[in-house]
């Protein structure tokens, strides 16, 4: 039984309009450190006091990681290409809203992110608090290979 995933959504980083395909395949360690937090998301393992939760739907799943209390990211794992517009627009709704204090209109026009043509794809929206300068570099990339990982998973879960 293969236990990595070989092929990664595209990942767009929604405040910062950045867009990747991570290449290389997740470890099989990466997944199995994961798998407990599928169904219902919960604490870290190894990891207090980092935790997910998460929301299961046909055709999408949207999980939010927190520290402690703090909310650091919203993420949006979408594999169902007939409702990947409307959830794509949800995101972007969230995103203004979160960020409404810092546009206006027509700036808001111009730093939305372009919607992706295909699916899978993972959308996040990182909030200010990550932003903080207490956050080490090494724990900001632990942060985002964990989120690549649990979308990966999710989306294994649910092609499997």
């Amino acid at each position: 039984m293969n236990t990595q995933i070989e092929t990664a959504p595209l990942t767009y980083t929604l405040n910062y309009r950045r867009i990747e395909r991570t290449p290389g395949i997740t470890s099989p360690e990466a997944l199995a450190a994961v798998q407990p937090l599928l169904e219902h998301g919960g604490p870290i393992p190894m990891h207090d006091p980092y935790w997910v939760d998460l929301d299961h739907h046909s055709g999408w799943s949207c999980f939010c990681l927190h520290h402690g209390n703090k909310r650091l990211t919203m993420n949006m794992i979408v594999w169902d290409e007939t409702q990947a517009s409307q959830l794509w627009s949800r995101m972007e709704a969230v995103l203004y809203l979160n960020n409404r204090d810092q546009f206006d209109a027509d700036r808001y026009e111009s730093a939305r992110p372009i919607p992706p043509a295909v699916t899978p794809w993972l959308a996040t929206l990182t909030y200010p608090i990550l932003m903080h300068p207490d956050w080490s570099v090494s724990e900001l990339r632990w942060i985002e290979a964990f989120q690549r990982s649990y979308a990966e998973a999710l989306l294994a879960k649910v092609t499997a």
